[in-house]
């Protein structure tokens, strides 16, 4: 129990959460902005990708993996896959978009 108390303290409860499962869940996201920890079978049938075991998602509850996808001028904040589905350019996992969703500088 000290153990977990610590993991709690340094790490947050979400890395906690995951890590005292026995690391049987991870994230599991539909979007940049739903996020939620999951078995990997539930993730799948929601139709939604699983990062993996012990992998967590932001407190806000959304994804870790999601950035910043240009699509043309337009920018959105997008999962990796969803970006490439969309033929877009990705600029990496926590990248945002500029003022009026302007494509990032490279």
């Amino acid at each position: 129990m000290r153990y977990v108390l610590v993991l709690l303290i340094v790490l947050g409860a979400s890395a906690a959460r995951s890590f005292v499962a026995g690391g049987e869940v991870g994230a599991c996201c539909s979007g940049a902005n739903n996020c939620s920890l999951e078995k990997e079978e539930a993730c799948i049938q929601y139709g939604s990708t699983f990062f993996g075991n012990g992998t967590v998602c932001n407190a806000d509850g959304s994804s870790l993996f999601a950035g910043a996808c240009c699509l043309g001028e337009q920018c959105q904040e997008l999962l990796e896959s969803e970006c490439a589905l969309f033929l877009g350019t990705y600029f990496g996992h926590q990248s945002s978009c500029g003022l009026q969703n302007s494509c990032p500088d490279v």
